[in-house]
């Protein structure tokens, strides 16, 4: 499988820029571990392609008793580059495993671009996490919920679909203009 492609920022570059940017415009102190997700993760990005982080954060305990749940989504740029940031605390993120949310089992197909201490010091998330890289785990989350899974991967081969008519119209432009030289 090809390397997932950070151009035209760097992987520390994209990485220190969200954890600032959490932390002075979001005013998130606690991030766990920031992972990709989106076209480049699955290798599809183009030129234009933006970046789709998910950033989990631990969240405050006496919050989660009163029910309000970190959850927001942001979209930020990073000298001109777009990314789309999916900000989740622990609750909503079980939230998604147990009800087989199948963008788990993409989320947590590769390593995290960054997680702080805290994440490898916790023996229970990291039990999860490995849980969740496994083909067990990945079986499990695709039985809680196999339609949906099915909606995702039919909204996949449709992305997929009209990047490669994208590519194949640039390839025919380029082959007229060529021939017209």
């Amino acid at each position: 499988m090809k390397d997932i492609d950070f151009d035209p920022i760097t992987k520390e570059e994209l990485v220190r820029k969200t954890l600032i940017y959490t932390k002075e415009k979001l005013k998130i102190i606690n991030p766990i571990a920031i992972y990709l997700s989106g076209s480049r993760l699955r290798r599809w990005n183009t030129e234009k392609s933006d970046f789709d982080l998910f950033v989990i954060i631990k969240e405050d305990p006496e919050r989660i008793l009163y029910g309000k749940f970190a959850s927001q989504e942001k979209r930020f740029s990073i000298d001109n580059i777009n990314v789309d940031l999916n900000v989740k605390g622990f609750s909503p993120l079980y939230k998604m495993i147990i009800s087989g949310d199948p963008n788990v089992i993409e989320l947590f197909s590769e390593k995290p671009l960054w997680a702080s201490e805290d994440l490898y010091q916790n023996e229970q998330s990291l039990k999860i996490i490995d849980w969740l890289n496994d083909p067990q785990g990945h079986n499990s989350v695709l039985q809680a919920n196999f339609i949906g899974f099915i909606k995702v991967g039919g909204g996949m081969l449709k992305s997929a679909r009209k990047k490669l008519q994208h590519h194949k119209t640039i390839r025919a432009s380029k082959d007229i203009a060529t021939a017209a030289l």
